[in-house]
């Protein structure tokens, strides 16, 4: 009987020390690598901080999809300088690695300097989606286009040059004479009326997001006439903005540049799933940005990487901006856009 009590008590000293084995920390035998730091890249954005185009960027940051592709992505904003190759002359493409900017003036920079930029990212309206419209005061009995008064500016806010061609077809088609209409332009109403004396008489503006959600909000202003502005009146999609490498980064840093599309293409398809709660971080943004107490409801567009374009829609962009004179020569858009896989994807 004692040596079956002395064996059963071995066996649970033995099982013990198993256990106590078990939960000891094990000996390092070297030190333990340190976490891969994220990978820095510099976007150099010409938009308004709270335009709906830089969704895709506040998303992938937000959720964290630049972090997950072991990116850090830096963003500074430029005024949009006019005429657009002005950003060649002010050596711009030193600063950044990815831009953002304007259709045209995208267009503009491919006519004078063929290859300086990929496009990657579009932000475009159609009949279900947009982000502007005309507006008039209130108080400015304007009911129509054709009550505009001629002696009047008329604002742009956030739209550049490419609106003239836009409101002048729009003037046209109300049976008006546009030569002697004046156009105002600034990346924000507060600005427009501190940069010209004469603001404060404006009656009609065009106006995207931000812009258009603060007007509305004020009070002051109506809507005159409802976006899809250039969808309606010219072309179908219409790219509002586009998102381009630099080929310069683009040789430099390929993989780079493939993280930074892996993260894009999350955010994107975070968008198109989540709409609500891709505007909310939109309008938490810019709230920040503007220091008010109440977000805005701002509007959406669409978002698709280049792979997802028909170039040929492109192509009538470019067309549309050289025959209005916004671009100095003829390009060929499918070379202008960065595409990965080859294979367009239906519009939404």
């Amino acid at each position: 009987m004692k040596k079956i009590k002395s064996s059963a008590a071995m066996r649970l000293l033995f099982r013990a020390a198993l256990v106590l084995a078990a939960g000891a920390p094990a000996a390092r035998s070297q030190t333990q690598p340190a976490p891969a730091q994220p990978q820095h890249v510099r976007l150099v954005s010409f938009m308004v901080e709270g335009d709906p185009s830089l969704l895709p960027y506040l998303v992938a940051r937000e959720k964290g999809f630049f972090s997950d592709n072991g990116l850090s992505v830096d963003i500074s904003f430029e005024a949009s300088p006019n005429p657009p190759e002005a950003i060649m002359e002010a050596d711009y493409f030193s600063k950044g690695d990815v831009y953002q900017m304007l259709s045209g003036a995208v267009y503009q920079i491919e006519s004078k300097k063929p290859g300086l930029l990929k496009v990657f990212d579009f932000d475009y309206q159609d009949a279900a989606l947009w982000n502007d419209a005309l507006l008039v005061r209130k108080d400015s009995g304007i009911s129509s286009l054709k009550d505009l008064d001629p002696n009047k500016p008329i604002g742009i806010l956030n739209g550049g040059l490419l609106c003239d061609p836009l409101l002048r077809q729009m003037i046209t088609k109300a049976g008006l004479a546009p030569e002697p209409l004046r156009f105002i332009y600034s990346l924000d109403y507060q600005g427009m009326v501190d940069d010209g004396a004469d603001s404060g008489r404006m009656e009609l503006v065009y106006a995207r997001e931000p812009n258009y959600s603060m007007l509305l909000r004020g009070g002051d202003w109506k809507v005159l006439a409802e976006g899809p502005l250039f969808a309606k009146n010219i072309l179908s999609p219409w790219f509002m903005s586009m998102s381009c490498f630099s080929s310069e980064f683009l040789s430099r840093e390929p993989a780079l540049a493939q993280k930074l599309l892996v993260s894009y293409r999350q955010a994107i398809d975070f968008i198109t799933k989540h709409p609500q709660e891709a505007r909310d971080i939109l309008a938490r943004d810019f709230l920040k940005i503007s220091g008010g107490t109440q977000p805005l409801p701002l509007r959406l567009v669409h978002h698709a990487l280049s792979d997802d374009i028909d170039p040929g829609t492109a192509q009538k962009q470019s067309d549309w901006f050289l025959e209005n004179h916004l671009s100095s020569a003829k390009i060929d858009a499918a070379r202008l856009l960065y595409r990965v896989h080859g294979a367009v994807k239906p519009q939404p």
